[in-house]
């Protein structure tokens, strides 16, 4: 488990964004021992215990209280399944044809990553959307509507799971509790983040970078260009776009257009295209549609400006 949220001093949940690298005052919140910001290069940035890690996160990755589609998208398919599922969308998914019953695995049916084909003139098969994820195939616009359920699902079984334990006094239910109070950190962090889409002329190259913040895109800006400064000497940068309470569409859209990527030290966010392929991958964000936010949603977003403790 890559345990992102500690406790402060205060009680408070606090992201590893937002601590320095190293041993820290940040307490787990499940066990209450001290932990270690590791901010490296090549794992994702996580807390670890500085002694010994506690059972609680220990635990199988079924019973994490992780964000569905948030930075994992294989959907626990083995290598081989994945292979397979490649192979039908280049013969079939992609050619826009249906796919023959008989090379049908019956468990990509179970699983709602193929179904029947709605087209009437379309014989056989077809992916669905979530079936589309793995491949990176899915439009943004897509993965959205795909994913924003999946979120308010998970926090309601969490919510459920917890509210249980406390009524039956249960001895899992601090366990419980903080899975939810976790989770529902996360989801409002991702939720207060603004996605935002950079063109950036460096040395007569043009490369782009997808990312997001809390604050204003011109102050984000100015990061980027002391950013480059390290690598190019002229540097001329021009926003896209931005798009607010996208924080979840990031990491998928790092993973849809992995192909294109550019490497630039440690620097995860470049990409090159073509110009005829950068007007493409725009039109992706701009199909994107607005962000509406039910009362729950709200709730979520008042809580994180709240930073509610565990209890």
């Amino acid at each position: 488990m890559w345990l992102r949220y500690g406790v402060s001093a205060d009680g408070a949940l606090i992201s590893i964004e937002d601590v320095p690298k190293g041993k820290t005052r940040v307490r787990c919140p499940y066990c209450q021992e001290c932990l270690t910001a590791k901010k490296g290069n090549i794992k994702e940035h996580h807390f670890a215990h500085t002694e010994k890690t506690c059972r609680s996160v220990e635990r199988p990755y079924k019973e994490l209280p992780i964000l569905p589609l948030y930075d994992t998208f294989n959907l626990q398919l083995s290598g081989q399944e994945i292979e397979q599922l490649r192979g039908l969308w280049r013969e079939y998914g992609a050619k826009n044809y249906g796919i023959p019953q008989y090379v049908v695995p019956a468990r990509f049916i179970y699983r709602r990553l193929l179904q029947e084909s709605r087209n009437s003139e379309r014989q056989g098969y077809e992916f669905t959307p979530l079936g589309k994820i793995p491949l990176g195939a899915l439009s943004l616009k897509g993965f959205q509507e795909v994913q924003h359920p999946l979120l308010l699902k998970k926090l309601s079984e969490l919510e459920q799971k917890a509210e249980r334990a406390k009524l039956l006094g249960l001895s899992t239910f601090s366990e419980l509790f903080t899975d939810l109070e976790i989770y529902r950190a996360h989801l409002s962090r991702i939720f207060l983040h603004s996605l935002y889409f950079l063109r950036t002329e460096v040395d007569g190259q043009t490369l782009y970078k997808i990312g997001i913040t809390t604050r204003s895109v011109e102050e984000r800006v100015k990061e980027v260009q002391s950013d480059l400064r390290s690598h190019f000497t002229n540097i001329k940068i021009e926003v896209l776009g931005t798009w607010s309470h996208r924080g979840n569409v990031e990491k998928y859209f790092k993973y849809r257009y992995r192909n294109f990527h550019y490497p630039l030290g440690r620097l995860t966010e470049y990409f090159t295209f073509k110009d005829e392929n950068a007007l493409v991958v725009l039109r992706d964000l701009e199909r994107m549609k607005p962000q509406e936010f039910s009362p729950l949603d709200m709730d979520l977003l008042e809580g994180q400006e709240q930073n509610s403790s565990i209890i």
